[in-house]
């Protein structure tokens, strides 16, 4: 299952929203089959967001949710 979003790092709250939607993810019962889905989340920063949305990586190993990091435009 994956899970697209779309931040801006300049702004405020955003880290906050992020890691309240992987605490939603991560206790959501979604299955395949039957069996547990493995959930990422593909995030799109603006450009030179990588290195402040880059903490989210973490918080998301530790909650079993893969966490791909991208810039848009340019």
């Amino acid at each position: 299952m994956v899970s697209l979003k779309t931040i801006d790092t300049r702004g405020k709250g955003w880290s906050y929203d992020m890691r309240t939607h992987m605490d939603t993810l991560q206790s959501s019962k979604i299955t395949v089959d039957g069996v547990p889905a493995t959930k990422i989340l593909d995030i799109r920063v603006q450009p030179g967001g990588m290195a402040d949305a880059s903490k989210l990586i973490e918080y998301g190993k530790q909650r079993n949710i893969t966490v791909i990091i991208k810039e848009f435009g340019g």
